[in-house]
């Protein structure tokens, strides 16, 4: 499919240029990612929320194989002065960082 979207497509608009981490790559237009995904009939977002489903499967079996254990009991570590620093520190880079990435329909 994707041989054949190429064949089709114009040359100059199946790549773009964007700058990540201050280095210029070059990748696959959003227009391109857009016919590709619409080929595969929306294969690719089926396919990770199918993982991200399995890998929760996982963690839950996981978890009743170990008998169901309270979690909040497990819990019980005191983080030392510098942990809890930084933490915060990354709590807050968190809080006023931009986000990255396209908007979701």
């Amino acid at each position: 499919m994707e041989k054949d979207l190429s064949r089709s497509f114009p040359p100059d608009q199946k790549y773009a240029f964007e700058e990540r981490n201050g280095v210029i790559i070059r990748q696959y237009s959003a227009a391109f990612s857009m016919a590709y995904d619409k080929k595969l009939k929306g294969m690719i977002e089926r396919r990770m929320r199918q993982s991200i489903f399995a890998i929760a499967s996982c963690w839950y079996t996981a978890w009743v194989n170990a008998g169901q254990p309270n979690l909040a009991l497990m819990n019980n570590k005191e983080f030392s002065p510098e942990d809890l620093i930084e933490f915060e520190s990354l709590n807050n880079a968190w809080k006023q960082a931009a986000i990255k990435g396209r908007e979701h329909e």
